[in-house]
């Protein structure tokens, strides 16, 4: 089963991602291989199911980010036969403008701990509920909602559609990862837990900038 979902420069599942995944597996699916954060996740083995929450760019030569973890991924094969998936390999890389190249002894050795740390709070639900609410209160709050609120009405409707600014606003409202991230800031500011809940965000900004990765992307 291969789905395209979670949220972008985000290395965890969101709760719901998280669920349907597993449920999937329940359904009867032999593995499951989601991708679209444009970062690498981690992944579990569930009730024998393997399950890849994304293993971030594989080549990407159009595509930017500030972020080290867009330039690195991993090549997840399954192995499977009659009854399933038996196994599952996973061969890290760099994804460069020009090339893509594997990693060196030392730094696979970094890539597979930080994999142990990507995949470390899967198991545990209630982590993976703060986790996203930290990433909810900033880039929710400070980005969705912002964008959401600074806009003015077009001059006419009928030409809203060529503005990038609302194609914006289309885009956070109709794509369902979008719309789960937005869902979950508004929620925070009902509770007023919005400076609470980014407690946790230097843990993941952390992951998303990993210190052994020998080169710094330009932007």
């Amino acid at each position: 089963m291969a789905l395209h979902g979670g949220h972008e420069h985000y290395p965890f599942p969101s709760p719901r991602l998280h669920r349907l995944c597993r449920f999937l597996a329940d359904c009867g699916a032999n593995l499951v291989f989601n991708c679209h954060s444009h970062c690498p996740c981690g992944y579990e083995i569930y009730h024998k199911v393997p399950i890849v929450y994304s293993p971030g760019n594989f080549y990407f030569p159009s595509g930017s980010s500030a972020f080290p973890c867009w330039y690195l991924g991993y090549l997840p094969r399954f192995c499977c036969d009659q009854q399933g998936a038996f196994a599952l390999e996973i061969t890290p890389y760099y994804n460069r403008k020009d090339r893509i190249s594997l990693l060196g002894k030392e730094e696979e050795k970094y890539f597979f701990q930080l994999l142990d740390k990507l995949s470390l709070p899967i198991q545990e639900s209630g982590k993976l509920e703060r986790l996203f609410e930290a990433w909810s209160a900033v880039h929710g709050a400070e980005g969705y909602l912002t964008a959401l609120f600074d806009l003015k009405q077009p001059e006419s409707w009928e030409n809203s559609r060529k503005d990038p600014k609302w194609l914006e606003v289309r885009d956070i409202l109709c794509c369902e990862a979008h719309q789960e991230l937005l869902r979950h800031a508004m929620i925070l500011m009902e509770q007023g837990r919005i400076e609470k809940a980014k407690c946790l965000y230097p843990e993941i900004s952390a992951l998303q900038r990993p210190s052994w990765i020998p080169f710094l992307p330009k932007v």
